[in-house]
């Protein structure tokens, strides 16, 4: 099957459905869609119709493929905030650089990493909850959190 403008402007709303449908941490819509965009030219190129399958089938399963491995991308990249990120939360106990280092190293969760992070950027736990699929399970990871980290600030974390 050739790769045409026509062939990918037919299935684009496919794209953007299956976007819509999925959050992938650090990936906007945008280039969700442009991923799909390029699963349906490879899925063009590769489609075999001997093989058995629609091509709606298999554009399916291109599509989904994409998906999973950009979500496994995510997972696997690190988000790192500067060290001065943590400069008006540290206690007398210590430099910033250690505070920051030590606070990465605990043994967090991931719901506790997210929060973490959703904090470093100027979010507030009410905001993180409003933000969560369940408000209840960021709270916890926040109060959670809140203990681990206790030592590293002089006051409590805000509400």
């Amino acid at each position: 099957m050739n790769v045409t403008n026509e062939l990918i402007t037919q299935w684009e709303p496919k794209a953007y459905k299956m976007a819509n449908s999925v959050s992938i941490r650090g990936v906007d819509r945008e280039e969700i869609v442009q991923e799909l965009r390029l699963a349906i030219a490879y899925a063009a190129r590769h489609f075999r119709e001997d093989a058995g399958a629609s091509f709606h089938t298999y554009l399916h399963y291109a599509m989904v493929s994409t998906i999973r491995n950009m979500i496994s991308k995510a997972q696997k990249t690190e988000v790192t905030f500067p060290i001065e990120a943590f400069s008006n939360t540290v206690s007398g106990k210590g430099s910033i650089e250690n505070m920051g280092v030590a606070l990465y190293g605990l043994e967090l969760t991931s719901g506790e990493r997210i929060v973490l992070d959703l904090l470093l950027c100027g979010y507030n736990v009410t905001q993180i909850a409003n933000l969560s699929v369940s408000p209840y399970r960021a709270r916890k990871a926040y109060k959670s959190l809140r203990e681990k980290a206790s030592i590293f600030f002089d006051v409590p974390l805000e509400e």
